[in-house]
């Protein structure tokens, strides 16, 4: 419905027939000035709200009309409302007031937004489909989005999720996690706080890598598990959207190991040894599994290396997981010396699945390499 500002005018006479201008009113624009002032143009289709007196008002109308240029006047075409009722057009006793204005039922078509929602469910909002609003689910998002959600560790037992939301693992729903949860490894999947977060048929185990997911449950009721699998192979029954946000590992006593979350970056309480003075031989790979960082899925992992000389002078040289060729030709290295004793480096590698490669260039070097912690991009860009 088109808009035409501070139109206000006395109408010419009473009655149920047409409001054709009849007298200006003080400080407002009559329907010839909207015209000068290109408010208004022959044909234009507006809302209008007619009533008997500005101060103590008994009779009243409101609905949408038709300017016509040619007789200075506003048809009722659609009685929306009034002291006769819809569709009825009001009997003026007198000469009325009609102004133009913006009616509640301009918004959004509110006659039909009423009956769109009368019956959403969670989730779910008004859209207008091309010829009536329809309630649908909010499904539109950014794939890989995450907010919030950060993971902190609480028990030996216990993690605290925090409020949060993400799209899903499809990027088509919404997981919108409006309070923190505890959950526990202590037992089996239980909707709500402080209770078992183990996923279906899952105990908790010594030395296993366990990831943590957002989910919504029974539409979209959200929560969170624990599951062996990265792509939640083994989600709380009802499940119908999920997302992984982090990881964390148990010890040989089943207790999870303590970490520290600062958005994608994980750190170890006590960084883990992978390698102890170990002799790396000359010109041969090695490839290492990390037991610091998340296997199956990709991260990129931060550690300590020391090297030191078993028959001279070398170089350490460093890669990703998967580069066997890179290995013994890398460009850059860690520099051991024969007569200065071990050196220590500080270093940060993709690791896929958890794989790193090490080997040294000339002589066997022994080499000890300690996990300080891990980024996972937990999904952003489409990884696992």
């Amino acid at each position: 419905m088109s808009l035409a500002d501070g139109v206000s005018f006395i109408a010419a006479s009473a009655g149920t027939g047409t409001f054709v201008l009849g007298t200006s009113r003080n400080s407002f624009l009559d329907l010839t000035d909207a015209v000068t002032d290109d408010e208004l143009v022959d044909g234009q289709q507006v809302s209008y709200l007619a009533f008997d007196s500005p101060t103590t008002p008994t009779q009243r109308e409101w609905g949408h009309g038709t300017f016509s240029a040619g007789s200075n006047s506003i048809s009722r075409d659609t009685v929306l409302g009034g002291t006769a009722g819809p569709g009825t057009p009001v009997d003026f006793s007198v000469a009325p007031y009609v102004s133009l204005c913006v009616l509640a039922e301009d918004f959004l078509f509110a006659d039909l937004l009423d009956t769109a929602i009368s019956s959403p469910t969670t989730g779910q909002v008004p859209v207008w489909n091309g010829s009536a609003w329809a309630n649908t689910t909010l499904n539109y998002f950014v794939p890989g989005c995450i907010y919030g959600l950060g993971i902190t560790y609480q028990l030996s037992s216990r993690l605290l999720i925090a409020i949060g939301s993400c799209a899903d693992s499809t990027g088509a729903v919404l997981i919108n996690a409006l309070s923190a949860l505890q959950k526990t490894t202590g037992g089996a999947w239980t909707a709500g706080n402080n209770v078992g977060g183990m996923g279906n048929g899952l105990t908790i185990a010594a030395s296993t890598w366990y990831y943590v997911f957002a989910i919504n449950v029974t539409g979209f009721n959200p929560d969170f598990y624990f599951d062996t699998s990265p792509t939640a192979a083994n989600a709380p029954t009802g499940t119908t959207a999920f997302r992984r946000i982090g990881a964390f590992k148990t010890d040989g006593s089943s207790n999870i190991l303590p970490f520290y979350q600062n958005e994608d970056d994980f750190t170890w309480a006590t960084p883990i040894t992978e390698i102890n003075n170990t002799t790396v031989s000359a010109t041969t790979s090695h490839n290492i599994t990390l037991a610091g960082a998340p296997p199956s899925i990709d991260t990129r992992s931060r550690f300590w290396i020391t090297g030191a000389y078993v028959s001279g002078t070398d170089t350490i040289y460093v890669s990703s997981g998967g580069l066997a060729a890179q290995a013994t030709s890398a460009p850059y290295g860690f520099k051991v010396n024969a007569t200065g004793g071990p050196l220590a480096y500080h270093a940060e590698f993709p690791t896929p699945q958890a794989n790193l490669l090490i080997c040294t260039a000339n002589a066997n070097c022994d080499v000890t390499l300690v996990t300080e912690g891990y980024t996972d991009y937990r999904g952003r860009f489409g990884n696992p």
